[in-house]
C-alpha cells in the first residue's frame, strides 16, 4: 500500500489538485466505513487505477476530508489497518487536508511501515490573499498564522516534496507528479 498525503496552508489548492486528479475518472463506489466509535469515513474507489481517494469531492469549497468529522483521525487509522492493509494492500490511498496532515498521523503511517509520500503545497502571499478573497472564507489572521506555523514545523520534521502552486503551470506539474506516484 502507498499513501500520498497532501497538505498545506488554507487556499494552497489541496482539494483542487485532488479534484483534478480524480477528473472524469469513474469512481464506481462511494463507500462509508464506520468504526466502533461511530465515525464515518467517506472514500471513493477506482479499481482500474487501484486508487482510493479519501473524502468526497462534489465541487464545494470545503470538499474532500472537510466533509468528515474533525475527530476523524482515529477512525482513519483503524480503517487503514483493518480494511486497506488487509483487502487493498496493492492500492494507493490519496488524501489531503488539515485533519490528517499532522505529526501524529504521519508517525502512525511511518510506524506501520506504510510507503508514504508527503506533498506540501505553498503559495506566495499575493496569491494567498487573492484566493481567500475569491473563496470568501472567514478564516482570521490568528488561524492563518497558526496554520503557517504548523506547516513550517512539519516541513522541518519530515521529508516533504514541496511545490509552489501559484498558477496553472504549477498545478499541472503537481498533478503530473502525483499521477506518476499513483502508477
Amino acid at each position: 500500500m502507498k499513501i500520498i498525503l497532501i497538505g498545506g496552508e488554507p487556499a494552497t489548492g489541496k482539494s483542487t489538485i485532488v479534484k483534478k486528479i480524480k477528473g472524469k475518472t469513474k469512481f464506481f463506489k462511494i463507500t462509508r466505513f464506520t468504526n466502533n466509535v461511530n465515525k464515518t469515513i467517506i472514500f471513493e474507489v477506482n479499481d482500474n487505477k487501484k486508487l482510493i481517494i479519501l473524502g468526497h469531492y462534489l465541487g464545494d469549497l470545503n470538499d474532500g476530508t472537510d466533509k468528515m468529522d474533525l475527530g476523524i483521525q482515529p477512525a482513519v487509522e483503524d480503517w487503514i489497518i483493518k480494511v486497506l492493509l488487509k483487502k487493498r494492500n496493492d492500492y494507493t490511498l490519496l488524501l489531503e487536508g488539515d485533519r490528517l496532515f499532522n505529526e501524529k498521523f504521519i508517525n502512525y503511517i511511518l510506524d506501520n511501515k506504510i510507503d508514504l509520500t508527503i506533498i506540501l503545497l505553498k503559495i506566495n502571499d499575493d496569491e494567498s490573499i487573492k484566493r481567500h478573497i475569491v473563496r470568501g472564507d472567514k478564516q482570521g489572521d490568528t488561524f492563518l498564522k497558526g496554520r503557517k506555523t504548523k506547516y513550517n514545523n512539519l516541513e522541518n520534521i519530515f521529508k516533504c516534496m514541496i511545490y509552489m502552486n501559484n498558477n496553472l503551470s504549477d498545478q499541472i506539474k503537481i498533478i503530473n507528479t502525483i499521477n506518476e506516484l499513483i502508477k
